[in-house]
């Protein structure tokens, strides 16, 4: 398998817990870390807590930059 591969298996990503609109300021409650790895790290969360979502995300989406402001 590629590295790339692997990394999404065993890697964990940040996760909307709940239905987050468009527009919510972000707050650590609304997230979870699951896998694959496909996402946004969860290193980076103190990042993505205080941003604002610039589309409505629901509950268990994968979190990526894109869908943050």
């Amino acid at each position: 398998a590629s590295e790339w591969s692997n990394r999404a298996k065993h890697h964990r990503s940040i996760v909307a817990a709940v239905d987050i609109p468009a527009g919510a300021r972000i707050g650590r409650a609304m997230l979870i870390t699951k896998a694959p790895g496909t996402g946004i790290p969860p290193g980076r969360l103190p990042e993505v807590v205080g941003r604002t979502a610039r589309v409505a995300i629901a509950a268990d989406t994968t979190l990526t930059d894109e869908l943050l402001a």
